[in-house]
């Protein structure tokens, strides 16, 4: 028996996984919005404490020793909630526009839902939400 005749249940997890793979957009987003506020932040920075809410996503960002250099250096003081909140406007675009370029599925993934769905699968999914 092959494989795809054991099972009647397709879970997907979306972002990072089936549509951009290695999960950019956010990313792209977070470092844009520090950019915006002369502070660079790595693609590994911007990655650690990813899963977390946006907000305090950012704030653990905030609190990384050398972000929160560079943020003094660049804005002449340390941050706080009221930037936060700044950067958390800015990101929600960010994380849309990202979101809408990255927006494809992997190789194979549109094959194997339809080979799915022929089969009649039930089906799960985690649904994406961005600037939680």
């Amino acid at each position: 028996m092959a494989i795809r005749d054991r099972f009647d249940l397709v879970i997907l997890d979306w972002a990072g996984t089936t549509v951009d793979f290695g999960c950019h957009a956010p990313v792209i987003a977070l470092r844009e919005a520090f950019a915006r506020r002369g502070v660079g932040i790595s693609d590994a920075q911007a990655r650690r404490d990813t899963g977390q809410a946006k907000a305090d996503h950012v704030r653990a960002l905030l609190k990384d020793p050398a972000i929160g250099k560079a943020w003094t250096e660049a804005c002449g003081r340390a941050a706080d909630d009221a930037d936060v909140q700044d950067l958390m406007t800015d990101l929600a675009p960010l994380m849309r526009d990202q979101a809408a370029r990255a927006a494809r599925l992997i190789d194979g993934a549109r094959s194997a839902v339809e080979r799915c769905r022929r089969k009649e699968s039930k089906w799960a999914h985690q649904p994406v939400t961005h600037a939680r």
